[in-house]
């Protein structure tokens, strides 16, 4: 497989499938597959992909492809990169950073000096630039559709935005030629990208005036594979894997049965290749549904105890309320209870006992008060000794109607 780290392209598909910068595996690692047979790229060239442009630079040393900049060298102090990275782990840079050929332009055609418009060429398609890097042209389209959600302007890649405006930002539709500043002219191939700036820094202006400055440079965050030039020519059979030569399936001195067992070697080694990346997809398929089963199970489980839990609350709800209702129905019927009715006779016994304690209660009541009236006439018409000065007994009431009788039967005679 012509891409480093990966052993045949069903499992470069694979593993991109799991980068989430990656739209279509199959596509990138046919794009690397291909580009990696190209005369201009060469062993350990960069395929890039998942570009993100967050900052425009003014740069003396682009790293795209100019002849103006073709032998000119980057200075030898490097320019430091922005130590920050984005979601997924990946550190900033920038192109000219690490180019050794400055290789980018503004084109002359498009320098505004009255509106200090200048426009330049970002990236271009399917071209190793200084960094030896290459990009497709539908990750030059991406990332000049990402670049609009920032567009930062800075000078020399110091990360200080504000040196200018983007005010053009386009992809050629198809090739297009370019006056240089520098004398001539270049074409740039359908795919390209294209940056133009209103520059807000009067310094900035004078120096792309003067040629000092001479392209855009881009910053962000990016991946990217690198590619093994392939040594075999194309649609010839490489070593066998058996036997190390190179002409095995060719060689005429080899015996029908010898090439069918050849043939066979190599399609049991592809197949596998085949189940091994099939295994490890599914291995860890089935450990995700596994876990998303017992996360599911649990779910259901705690659900189910919480109903059941509610249901025993409502049941105790409900028998607290049958038993305060019979509660107050009994005090209710405490409350209105009346003394059991006796019998006829009982009740005529009780009625004549009644009015028999009432007439003695009357009768004694009487002898009383007459009692106390004779009493009272025997003290005026009879003289008694008087009693102890305090208390005494009364006098013996037997006594006292025989002395009133007397004394009436002497008052007769």
């Amino acid at each position: 497989m012509p891409i480093e780290g990966f052993d045949s392209f069903q499992q470069c598909s694979a593993r991109m499938g799991q980068d989430p910068n990656v739209d279509n595996p199959e596509a990138l690692c046919s794009y690397l597959e291909n580009r990696s047979k190209d005369e201009d790229v060469n062993d350990g060239d960069v395929g890039i992909f998942g570009l993100e442009v967050q900052y425009m630079s003014y740069v003396d040393d682009p790293a795209v492809d100019s002849v103006f900049l073709k032998s000119k060298k980057l200075r030898d102090q490097p320019i430091p990169e922005m130590d920050t990275k984005d979601r997924h782990g990946r550190k900033m840079k920038s192109k000219a950073s690490c180019s050794k050929i400055g290789t980018g332009m503004f084109i002359k055609s498009e320098l505004d000096d009255k509106n200090f418009v200048v426009k330049g060429v970002a990236l271009i398609p399917d071209t190793v630039d200084g960094n030896g890097e290459f990009i497709s042209e539908e990750e030059i389209y991406k990332a000049a559709l990402k670049f609009m959600d920032f567009q930062k302007v800075d000078s020399q890649h110091d990360f200080e935005e504000g040196k200018g405006d983007v005010v053009f930002n386009w992809i050629l539709e198809e090739e297009k030629s370019f006056e240089l500043r520098n004398g001539g002219a270049k074409t740039y191939p359908k795919g390209t990208w294209i940056v133009g700036t209103k520059v807000k820094d009067p310094k900035e202006w004078e120096l792309i005036k003067s040629g000092q400055r001479t392209g855009f440079s881009i910053a962000g965050y990016w991946s990217g594979l690198p590619v093994k030039k392939s040594k075999a020519e194309p649609d010839q059979p490489g070593p066998c894997p058996v036997c190390g030569s190179s002409d095995y399936l060719n060689n005429e001195s080899q015996s029908p049965s010898m090439k069918e067992e050849s043939i066979q070697e190599v399609k049991t080694m592809e197949d596998e290749e085949i189940v091994k990346l099939v295994n490890e997809t599914t291995t860890k398929a089935l450990k995700t549904f596994v876990e998303n089963a017992e996360q599911e199970e649990a779910r259901k489980l705690i659900e189910a105890e919480k109903a059941q839990a509610k249901e025993d609350l409502a049941t105790a709800l409900k028998k607290i309320e049958d038993m305060e209702k019979a509660l107050k129905e009994a005090q209710d019927t405490i409350g209105t209870l009346k003394p059991e009715a006796k019998e006829d006779g009982e009740e005529d016994d009780d009625e004549e006992d009644k009015e028999d304690m009432e007439d003695d209660e009357e009768e004694e009541k009487s002898i009383e008060d007459h009692m106390v009236e004779e009493k009272s006439i025997l003290h005026r018409a009879t003289k008694s000794k008087p009693g102890p000065k305090s208390g005494g007994q009364p006098p013996n009431m037997k006594t006292v109607i025989q002395n009133y009788k007397g004394n009436v039967e002497t008052k007769l005679e």
